[in-house]
C-alpha cells in the first residue's frame, strides 16, 4: 500500500505522478472481503515450509489487475494453544497478518464472532501420519474436531449469511479432524478412512511429481519444491457462441486474467475430491440428506431458490497420477514402492451454495498446492507458472464471496476503469451503450478474468442464466446469441450511467476536497443495469422484426430453377482410342509379326483397368524401309469408350497375346485436361524401346 500522506506539495517528497496515482487510489471503492484461516497443528501463516506467506502476500499486495476492484483482508486461527486473542495480529492499521490472532481457536470462544468474516478457509492437519486404517482417533478430543456447537454456528452461518468456506487437507485423512463434519465439505472430499482416502504411499498413492532430466535414477520427494508444476485437467462446459459456433468455459475458478490456469505444484500423495465432474460426466454427491446440529436442523443440500435443477458439488479440474520407473515414494531405501496409479482423481470440487441461497463451498485434493515449500521454487525460478497459480488463489476468494459482495466488485470494477482510463477524448456520454460495452468487456477481461465479468452479469439475471448460457432450441439456433452480447449491454448501461459522475468528481477535486458520491454511484449503477436491459429488449425486438420480415420473404427462395442455371465446372471428355498404325524397326519382332500379327491394348484409368481389346493387325508395308508397318482391322478399331475427368491419368498399354509384364510391347500415358487429348494422332517414339515399336494413336469423340 501507499505510505500516508505527508505534506502532498513538497515535491522532494512527491512527483507529479505519484500524486496522481494517489488521487485515483482514493477514488477506488475497495469492497474488501474478510477472510478467516482456521489451521491446526504444524501448519502456520509466516514463512515456514508448512506455512501461508505466499498466499497471504498475493492476497494482501495490491496488484494491478485487481487492486481496483476489490481487497483482501486476512485473520488467522490456529486450533493449538490456550484460547488467546493477540489484539493487531490481523489486517488493522497496526496489522502483523502472519501471525495467528486466534490461538486456541474455537468457534464459540468468547470474543470472537464469526459474522465479521465472509469465508473460512480450513487448512486440517489432525490426526496426523499416524498410519491407521481405522478412523477412531479422527474425533478424539486430543485432536481438536470441531464440536457439535461450532458445526451449529458454522452452519447457521453458511446457510443463513451465504459465507463461504474452503477447505483441504492431504493424503490418508490429513485434515480430517477439522474438516470431515462440516456440511457439505465432509462429501465433497475423501476425509476418512471410511471414504477411502488415498494412501500416503504405496502403489495407488496420487504421486504428481512432474519428472525432469536433472532426476535419472528417482524423482525425489522434494521434487515438489522444484520449478517445474503439474498440468492438470481442467473440465469445461459447452455454452452457446452463436448460431454455429460453441465455447468451451472452464469454472470460474479456474479462469485466469492470461487464460485458463492449467497448472499447480505437484506432490508426491495428495488427496482426493468428489462429485460430479463440471462437463456433465461422472459420480454425483448424494444430495438429499438433512442434518441436525445442537437443535439445529437444514437440508445439507437445499433446492435452487427460483427452481430449475438442485446445485450439486463439480470437480471442475482432475489430476493425473504420473506412472513412471522414477516415482518413489522418498529418497529412503527402506520405502522404494513405485507409483503405478494412472487413473484420473478429483483435484478441486466447488459447489455454488448461492444458486440455492446459502453460501458457495470448494474444497481442494491437499494444502501443497497452498504452502510456501511447493511454491518457492516456483516463485524464484518460474514466474509465469507462479503467477497462474497465485491468480488461482485470487479466484477462490473471489468466488466464494456472497451475493453482496460479488455485486459490490462488479461496482468497484466498472467504476475504477473509469477512474483509471477517464479521457474526455476517449468516453463520451454520446456514445452508444453498445460502443462502451465492448470497451468495458475488453478492459475488465485484462483486470478481472473473463469468466468473472461474465459471472457478474450472470447474477443480475434470473438464476436460470447462472447454471450456463445454454439456449434451449434447435441446432444450429438462428435466434441465439453469445451471452456477450448481455454482458456488453449490462456494462454500457453501468458506464453510461457513471460517466457523468466520473467526470463531475474528477474535475471538481482540482478545486476542493470533496468525499466519494456513495449513493449517486449506487443509484447510477443500479440505473446503468436497468438501461443495459432495456437496451437488450429493445436490441431483441429490433431483431425479431428483422427476422420476421426475412421470413414473410422466404418463399421468394421457393423460385423454381432450371437444370441449365447451375453447370458443373468440370473439365471432362468422352473419347475412345484408336490404334491408328504401328510401325516396327526390330527384325525379329519384325518376322513374328508378319507371320502372326495380333497384340492386346489395355486401357487403364489412375493405374486400374477398365477395358482391353485384341488388334487384328495387317501389314500394309511388308519390309518397308526401316521397319514393318501395320494398321489395325478389328472391328472395333482397338478402341475403349470412356468418360475422363480432368486430373485423371490414362494410361495405354500394348501386349504381345496376353497381358503379362514380360509380354508388354509398349505404353503410353495421357494427362491433363481430356478435351485437348481429342483430334489429336501422334506416335510415341522411344528410341529406348528395345521392341523398336511406334504407335500411332488417334483421340476422337465416339
Amino acid at each position: 500500500m501507499n505510505p500516508p500522506f505527508t505534506n502532498v506539495f513538497d515535491p522532494r517528497l512527491e512527483s507529479i505522478k505519484a500524486l496522481e496515482n494517489r488521487w485515483l487510489e482514493r477514488w477506488y471503492l475497495k469492497p474488501r472481503v474478510r477472510i478467516l484461516i482456521v489451521s491446526d497443528q504444524g501448519i502456520s501463516l509466516d514463512s515456514s515450509s508448512f506455512g501461508l506467506k505466499s498466499v497471504l502476500d498475493t492476497l494482501l499486495a495490491p496488484v494491478r489487475h485487481y487492486d481496483t476492484w476489490v481487497r483482501f483482508r486476512i485473520t488467522g486461527a490456529t486450533r493449538e494453544g490456550g484460547g488467546i486473542i493477540n489484539p493487531g495480529r490481523d489486517y488493522s492499521s497496526t496489522a502483523n497478518p502472519y501471525q495467528f490472532k486466534f490461538e486456541g481457536f474455537r468457534f464459540d470462544m468468547p470474543g470472537f464472532d464469526l459474522n465479521q468474516y465472509d469465508q473460512v478457509w480450513f487448512f486440517g492437519f489432525r490426526p496426523g501420519n499416524d498410519g491407521s486404517s481405522s478412523d477412531a482417533s479422527v474425533n478424539l478430543p486430543a485432536n481438536l474436531p470441531l464440536t457439535d456447537n461450532e458445526l451449529k454456528i458454522l452452519s447457521h452461518w453458511m446457510n443463513e449469511r451465504g459465507g463461504g468456506v474452503f477447505a483441504t487437507g492431504d493424503h490418508h485423512y490429513l485434515g480430517a479432524s477439522l474438516c470431515s463434519r462440516i456440511p457439505r465439505v465432509r462429501n465433497m472430499r475423501r476425509w476418512t478412512n471410511a471414504q477411502n482416502v488415498p494412501p500416503i504411499g504405496g502403489n495407488l498413492r496420487h504421486d504428481t511429481n512432474q519428472p525432469k532430466p536433472a532426476y535419472t535414477t528417482t524423482i525425489p520427494f522434494d521434487a515438489q519444491n522444484d520449478d517445474t508444476p503439474q498440468t492438470v485437467e481442467v473440465l469445461r462446459r459447452v455454452y452457446s457462441a452463436g448460431a454455429f459456433k460453441k465455447t468451451f468455459v472452464p469454472h470460474p475458478v479456474l479462469c485466469g486474467v492470461d487464460g485458463v490456469i492449467e497448472i499447480l505444484p505437484d506432490h508426491p500423495h495428495e488427496g482426493e475430491t468428489l462429485g460430479k465432474r463440471f462437463d456433465g460426466s461422472g459420480v454425483a454427491v448424494d444430495t438429499s440428506g438433512s442434518l441436525s446440529l445442537a437443535g439445529y436442523n437444514f437440508a445439507e443440500y437445499p433446492d435452487a431458490t427460483a427452481g430449475g435443477a438442485k446445485p450439486e458439488p463439480v470437480i471442475i479440474a482432475l489430476g493425473h497420477p504420473v506412472n513412471t520407473p522414477l516415482h518413489v515414494k522418498n529418497q529412503s531405501a527402506d520405502n522404494p514402492s513405485h507409483a503405478n496409479e494412472t487413473v484420473p482423481f478429483g483435484l478441486i470440487t466447488a459447489y455454488d451454495g448461492a444458486l440455492a441461497g446459502i453460501g458457495r463451498v470448494l474444497v481442494d485434493s491437499t494444502w501443497h498446492h497452498w504452502f510456501n515449500t511447493n511454491l518457492t521454487g516456483l516463485s524464484a525460478s518460474n514466474p509465469a507458472a507462479y503467477r497462474q497459480i497465485q491468480n488461482y488463489f485470487i479466484n477462490v476468494a473471489v468466488w466464494l464471496s456472497n451475493d453482496a459482495l460479488r455485486r459490490q466488485m462488479l461496482m468497484a470494477a466498472t467504476w475504477g476503469l473509469l477512474v483509471v482510463e477517464f479521457d474526455p477524448m476517449r468516453f463520451s456520454i454520446k456514445d452508444s451503450i453498445w460502443t462502451l460495452g465492448v470497451y468495458a468487456r475488453d478492459v475488465l477481461g485484462r483486470r478481472a478474468s473473463r469468466c468473472t465479468t461474465t459471472e457478474w452479469i450472470l447474477d443480475l439475471f434470473d438464476p436460470h442464466f447462472r447454471e450456463g448460457f445454454v439456449p434451449i432450441g434447435p441446432d444450429p439456433c438462428l435466434s441465439c446469441p453469445s451471452f456477450e452480447v448481455f454482458e456488453v449491454a449490462i456494462l454500457g448501461g453501468i458506464l453510461k450511467q457513471l460517466l457523468p459522475l466520473v467526470e463531475k468528481c474528477r474535475l471538481s477535486e482540482q478545486f476542493e476536497r470533496r468525499n466519494l458520491p456513495a449513493r449517486e454511484i449506487e443509484a447510477a449503477v443500479l440505473q446503468g443495469v436497468e438501461l443495459g436491459r432495456s437496451a437488450l429488449k429493445d436490441g431483441f425486438q429490433k431483431s425479431l422484426d428483422s427476422a420476421q420480415r426475412l421470413v414473410a420473404n422466404l418463399p421468394k427462395l421457393n423460385r423454381k430453377l432450371s437444370r441449365g442455371e447451375f453447370v458443373t465446372p468440370i473439365q471432362q471428355a468422352t473419347v475412345v482410342f484408336r490404334v491408328e498404325q504401328i510401325f516396327v524397326r526390330d527384325p525379329l519382332l519384325q518376322h513374328v509379326l508378319s507371320g502372326r500379327p495380333e497384340l492386346l491394348l489395355v486401357v487403364n484409368v489412375n493405374g486400374i483397368k477398365q477395358a482391353s481389346h485384341p488388334l487384328k493387325l495387317r501389314v500394309a508395308e511388308k519390309g518397308a524401309p526401316g521397319g514393318l508397318r501395320l494398321v489395325d482391322e478389328s472391328a472395333n478399331k482397338g478402341k475403349g469408350v470412356l468418360t475422363i475427368d480432368e486430373g485423371e491419368v490414362v494410361e495405354l498399354e500394348l501386349y504381345a497375346a496376353e497381358a503379362t509384364a514380360e509380354n508388354r510391347l509398349w505404353s503410353r500415358r495421357f494427362e491433363g485436361d481430356p478435351q485437348l487429348w481429342v483430334g489429336n494422332v501422334t506416335p510415341e517414339l522411344n528410341p529406348d524401346n528395345p521392341s523398336g515399336l511406334a504407335v500411332w494413336v488417334k483421340v476422337a469423340k465416339p
